[in-house]
């Protein structure tokens, strides 16, 4: 343990709910704490008041060659406040931006990683080989810091297999992430107000709450609708906002179909009666998520006890959740007809639907936000 002060930075572009539950987990044990960081998008919990807060140059969304100038621009901020305001800081880094990380190159002071993607390998789908210098000299610098970093991080055990090429496996800590909301529980669909407003209590309810942007399929969910006509117990519930929303209620309307409903995101205090409205939830990997992405939503889908549809790869980790805790299927989107077989089994096999859901329930155990707590403990353990 150190002596004196104990102090440590985080350091996040992007600081949502699990970088500050995680950060107020840290809280009790430092005499001072602080936060490099872009944007914060906090949920159910602030960030505790006793840490600094700084910003840094937001990340972008809308182009290459922008995220990677903010990204630098963001990284630069971040090395001279971790070399001059917060010097004698132990760092925690988040891998956003990237390059920041790679600070601890010249810093000579104990440092942790919590990695999200996986870098240079994310530059192969940009056409970035390894024979690249760029790739090349990225990978010797991950050799470098992560045998002198004092915890590294990985929230799936795919993560942890890639970063496996940089340092051995048994340095690296799998911790799952949580959903955004704590505290979910099942609400049984004949108390539920949502689910009577809308009259779908006698309905098996295939739903979708998330963005409706230009990358995100939710259409698909339309065409199968349209399919699913004739059977009258299925009905569809599309709840979201973005850029295709005006495309989905036309479809809608063109279609004629009374068994799919468009509503906007609901308030704080319907969300447990929306989430908890489907029996079916449906997880989709948008057309530029990789394969290790996990979207938030299916930690509260699981919660409310939802069986799941995930519309991705099987070899997503997406796809690794749901086989291994067998609560659902993942279909890719182009097969459309598997996708189509499983509704309609669920429609009919109400006991397999109940074990699955079930299954949800119980898989929602391992993602909670006591995982933030996980992360802590072992970072403060002595080596």
């Amino acid at each position: 343990m150190n002596k004196g002060r104990r102090k440590i930075v985080f350091v996040n572009q992007s600081a949502g709910y699990l970088t500050i539950e995680n950060i107020n987990e840290f809280a009790g044990y430092f005499d001072d704490l602080a936060l490099l960081y872009g944007t914060m998008t906090p949920n159910q919990y602030p960030l505790d008041n006793r840490v600094t807060c700084v910003r840094v140059i937001k990340k972008t969304r809308k182009s290459n060659l922008g995220k990677v100038l903010r990204w630098s621009l963001a990284s630069l901020q971040i090395h001279l406040y971790l070399a001059f305001r917060f010097k004698g800081y132990e760092i925690f880094y988040y891998t956003l931006p990237p390059f920041s990380y790679l600070s601890s190159l010249i810093l000579r002071r104990k440092f942790s990683i919590m990695v999200f993607d996986v870098y240079p390998d994310i530059l192969a789908s940009f056409g970035i080989g390894k024979k690249n210098l760029i790739y090349r000299l990225w990978s010797m610098a991950n050799r470098r810091l992560f045998a002198k970093a004092h915890r590294i991080f990985t929230i799936s055990n795919s993560l942890r297999d890639v970063l496996s090429q940089y340092v051995p496996v048994n340095k690296i800590e799998v911790v799952t992430p949580w959903g955004s909301i704590s505290n979910l529980t099942p609400v049984p669909k004949y108390e539920n107000p949502f689910t009577k407003e809308l009259g779908l209590e006698k309905k098996l309810v295939v739903q979708y709450s998330g963005n409706i942007g230009m990358t995100h399929n939710v259409e698909l969910l339309v065409e199968l609708a349209r399919d699913l006509k004739e059977f009258s117990t299925i009905s569809f519930v599309i709840i979201g906002r973005g850029k295709k929303v005006g495309l989905i209620r036309k479809l809608i309307e063109k279609y004629s179909l009374a068994n799919c409903i468009l509503l906007p995101f609901q308030p704080e205090n319907r969300i447990l009666y929306s989430l908890s409205n489907a029996d079916i939830g449906v997880v989709m990997l948008d057309d530029k998520a990789g394969r290790f992405s996990v979207p938030s939503k299916v930690y509260n889908i699981m919660a409310v006890g939802s069986a799941l549809l995930a519309i991705a790869s099987p070899e997503s980790d997406l796809g690794s959740i749901v086989s291994r805790y067998e609560n659902g299927v993942c279909i890719p989107a182009n097969e459309h007809e598997a996708i189509k077989n499983y509704l309609i089994e669920m429609s009919i096999d109400h006991e397999k639907l109940a074990q699955y859901r079930i299954n949800s329930i119980r898989a929602a155990a391992d993602f909670t936000s006591k995982n933030a707590k996980l992360i802590a403990d072992s970072y403060l353990m002595e080596e």
